[in-house]
């Protein structure tokens, strides 16, 4: 099978010269089959030096030819070749990346109604390119206070809109492949009570409860006793109030939303919540004269990267460096108050919605084409960023701290606006991994610090809050310790 190699997709991508000199795709070999290097190495060094580089020479090919990055990439990833197996998953993750530093022109498609505000669910733009909101601890990170975005408003006034702080994207992959996992687990739930009316039956996936369902004798659904999740029993894990089931959907929503930058499938996805997509034709519903703005092949090609980011990790203590005797050992630093916090952690309640781990049977995380229903896999376990999921044995535990589930968190944090029929008070539980290194925190992001956000639980999570507002100050300090071990590997990363 030939696929673009990924040395050879970066020499295409920034060859300044154009015509006869450019290599054509069906000369490329087959590509490499070892994920990118990452962490703190020689040959991360080298990566982090070689991204730099070709950011560089993207910006300056854009300079005397605007729009070349998209028109190349979608020449790289076009979907019938993803389809026929003709591209492989380290030249997706590629030019995902690629993708996702791209800054977004006018060329490409950018709305030209910038505002900070949106309108209803026509969207800002209020940026120009993914890393300008997800940076914080690394690519794909959280982003800060000002890079809030303001939904469902008036395109005028803040007070009008629900303010959302941008989530940290890393592990996306392993979350989308637990949804997609319990969801199939409920789904087999409901056809086998259906099978057995009348009856009822409690639905719970990866020991997590999301209610009763109950089928009376004339096969009528009672839904009136699920808790957390839609009633079409799929799991929604991506969004603050878990509106979007898969990676697909949320790049495709977000690049409409964010920079008004529609893809050609964008009128397939969200049926939930269906973006306004504007009157124009069906290939440029924005009618800005730039049709198809990202192709289905670049879309998958930006899904695949978010869903290859690294998994976050847990470590329990550093070793103190001594630059006074380099040679001499050192002590575990803090173990003792890192074991008391995990203790803690559990204790107070905090691990009854923000559970430390779901099991995943399979690393595997699926992306079709909306339009031909084609599934493409990645293997997580094989092609992701290291950290990168590894099995336990019993499957592969994905050490989240989340139960995917929604809660009420009080009256004081309901939202302006109903979204997608999600009760105003309900939140998809937040997903801890990481925490250490994306401040700020909270829906809204306004909560400077760990204290801060959990002071703001209310509802469901008011008795959890008052365990920890009651706490020694000896024992909330070993609890931050616990939440500071949750982070990402360091990294070197080249501006």
């Amino acid at each position: 099978m030939r696929c673009v190699a990924v040395l050879v997709l970066v020499l295409v991508l920034v060859l300044v010269a154009c015509g006869d000199n450019v290599t054509r795709v069906e000369d490329l070999p087959a590509c490499s089959e070892s994920p990118p290097a990452t962490g703190l190495t020689i040959e991360a060094a080298r990566e982090a030096h070689r991204r730099a580089a070709l950011r560089q020479r993207l910006r300056e090919r854009e300079a005397v030819e605007p729009g070349y990055t998209l028109r190349a990439t979608a020449e790289l990833v076009e979907q019938a070749r993803i389809d026929q197996g003709l591209v492989c998953p380290q030249d997706l993750y590629e030019t995902g990346r690629i993708l996702f530093e791209h800054a977004y022109s006018f060329t490409d498609g950018l709305s030209r109604q910038l505002r900070r505000v949106q309108t209803g669910r026509v969207g800002g733009p209020e940026t120009t390119s993914c890393t300008s909101c997800h940076w914080r601890g690394g690519p794909g990170g959280a982003g800060g206070l000002p890079d809030a975005t303001f939904l469902l408003g008036d395109g005028d006034r803040i007070s009008s809109a629900d303010m959302r702080n941008p989530p940290a994207l890393i592990g996306a992959g392993a979350v989308q492949a637990l949804a997609q996992e319990m969801t199939a687990e409920l789904a087999k739930l409901r056809a086998d009570v259906l099978a057995r009316a009348p009856s009822s039956v409690e639905l719970i996936t990866k020991g997590v409860s999301f209610g009763t369902l109950r089928v009376d004798r004339d096969g009528r659904v009672d839904t009136t006793d699920i808790r957390g999740i839609d009633r079409d029993l799929v799991i929604k894990p991506f969004g603050w109030k878990g509106t979007t089931a898969t990676i697909q959907e949320f790049v495709t929503e977000a690049a409409a939303l964010h920079f008004g930058i529609e893809s050609e499938d964008a009128a397939l996805v969200s049926p939930h919540d269906p973006l306004t997509l504007g009157a124009g034709p069906p290939e440029d519903r924005d009618d800005d004269g730039v049709a198809d703005e990202l192709t289905t092949g670049q879309v998958t090609a930006l899904s695949v990267y978010v869903a290859a980011l690294e998994t976050p990790v847990m470590r329990p203590h550093e070793r103190p460096v001594d630059l006074t005797a380099p040679q001499g050992p050192t002590e575990p630093f803090l173990t003792d108050e890192w074991i008391r916090g995990r203790e803690l952690f559990e204790q107070i309640g905090c691990a009854s919605c923000h559970r430390p781990s779901l099991p995943l049977d399979r690393p595997m995380v699926a992306f079709e084409s909306p339009r031909t229903n084609h599934v493409f896999e990645l293997d997580l376990s094989r092609d992701a960023e290291a950290p990168r999921l590894t099995p336990d044995g019993a499957g592969y535990p994905v050490f989240l701290f989340s139960d995917l589930k929604r809660h009420d968190l009080g009256d004081a944090n309901a939202s302006t606006h109903l979204q997608a029929g999600i009760a105003t008070k309900f939140y998809l539980t937040r997903r801890l991994w990481g925490i250490a290194g994306s401040p700020p925190y909270f829906y809204d992001g306004e909560a400077t610090t760990v204290d801060h956000a959990v002071r703001r639980h209310g509802g469901e999570a008011a008795a959890a809050r008052d365990a920890w507002n009651a706490l020694s100050l000896a024992d909330s300090g070993a609890l931050r310790i616990f939440l500071t071990s949750l982070r990402r590997e360091p990294r070197l990363v080249v501006p």
